[in-house]
């Protein structure tokens, strides 16, 4: 039998947090175990969570999808999550200190 993979969406706008989720949800063998809109709250949940996967948006309020990489970082030692960045900035600075933090890729929303 498969293993679940346990999915985290951290996106401010609700709208695209809640499209994230049917996607994400439509995958076999993949739950989402828990969402935020705010940037303080995604990081506490993921370090109490540990999902296997992160969708985190760069923007957002309290604290910055960047700054949550870097704290997930210096934090989760080895059970540092998968994360893919979601943004509609599309600029070079985001996306290299996005992979040089240590995400998987950057998820484009347009």
């Amino acid at each position: 039998m498969e293993e679940t993979i346990r999915v985290y969406i951290a996106e401010d706008m609700l709208e695209y947090q809640e499209f994230l989720r049917d996607q994400v949800e439509r995958l076999p063998f993949v739950k989402v175990v828990g969402t935020a809109q705010n940037g303080q709250v995604a990081y506490e949940e993921i370090l109490k969570i540990k999902p296997d996967v992160v969708l985190l948006d760069i923007i957002m309020p309290v604290r910055d999808g960047l700054s949550v990489l870097e704290g997930l970082r210096l934090s989760c030692g080895n059970h540092f999550p998968e994360v893919f960045m979601c943004t509609a900035l599309g600029d070079e600075y985001h996306v290299r200190r996005a992979m040089n933090l240590g995400a998987k890729g950057v998820l484009l929303n347009r």
